[in-house]
């Protein structure tokens, strides 16, 4: 048998963890002594404590390798949650390419200051049917996937769209983990209320008419802040100031 520091040698694990294995039941010791109250482990439990780290590494939660590890998993039912953990994983290193992006972008922003040599147009917008949902997003991410389900509905609409056929308009001040959110398809002869993946019911509605300052962009939606940015600084050289929502349509998706 070996003591606590020993196993934790061999097995390359702390002492720290291999109490706190224990206290979830885990990975008991061998043998406890009454006197003393030391732990000693045996080579034996060794691939128990590997099949723990094995489970682990692959982005099991202890209390998810709790249920697995007294009892005989299938490879189905592994698998399965070798797939879920893998959409995890592969979801949240989209969100972080993402990210990256936008701080390369702020990175060639604050390297190379613009100096606006944009075109805005000041016109007046008509109206527009708008089959829509509000919906308050806690993360931009909730918001680009609210598009997502709306883009994917857009297909079975296609003859009855206009251009812009998509539309997001933003009710309230801008909050990155609350922020209040119209979006929908933009066309007549839509129906008056479509339910959406998500969960997400449009209903039918209409962008009112007004005078905006409008610009056109391409390039991925998290880019944005680069036009806000111009239209802004033109609205300070101008002496004027936003009124009324700010609103985002829609020309053309990606391939």
């Amino acid at each position: 048998m070996f003591r606590i520091g020993e196993f934790s040698h061999i097995a390359r694990v702390s002492t720290r963890s291999l109490r706190y294995y224990d206290q979830l039941g885990l990975l008991e010791p061998g043998f406890v002594d009454p006197e003393t109250g030391y732990r000693h482990y045996t080579a034996s439990q060794l691939p128990r404590l590997n099949r723990i780290l094995a489970l682990k590494d692959i982005g099991l939660s202890l209390d998810e390798i709790a249920g697995l590890i007294d009892r005989e998993v299938s490879p189905d039912e592994l698998r399965g949650m070798l797939v879920v953990k893998k959409s995890e994983l592969e979801q949240e290193l989209t969100h972080q390419q993402t990210r990256l992006r936008l701080i390369e972008t702020r990175i060639d922003e604050i390297d190379s200051p613009s100096d606006d040599p944009v075109d805005l147009i000041v016109r007046d917008a008509p109206p527009r049917p708008f089959l829509s949902a509000r919906h308050v997003c806690r993360s931009t991410d909730e918001g680009l996937e609210l598009f997502g389900h709306i883009a994917t509905a857009a297909d079975s609409y296609r003859g009855k769209l206009t251009t812009p056929f998509m539309g997001a308009v933003w009710k309230s001040d801008f909050r990155e983990t609350a922020f209040d959110l119209q979006a929908g398809l933009i066309g007549s002869g839509l129906p008056t209320e479509l339910t959406i993946q998500g969960g997400f019911t449009l209903s039918r509605s209409e962008i009112p008419a007004a005078r905006v300052v409008s610009m056109t962009r391409v390039g991925p939606a998290e880019f944005a802040h680069g036009i806000y940015g111009s239209v802004g600084r033109w609205l300070e050289r101008n002496d004027l100031s936003l009124a009324g929502e700010i609103r985002e349509l829609v020309l053309e998706l990606p391939d």
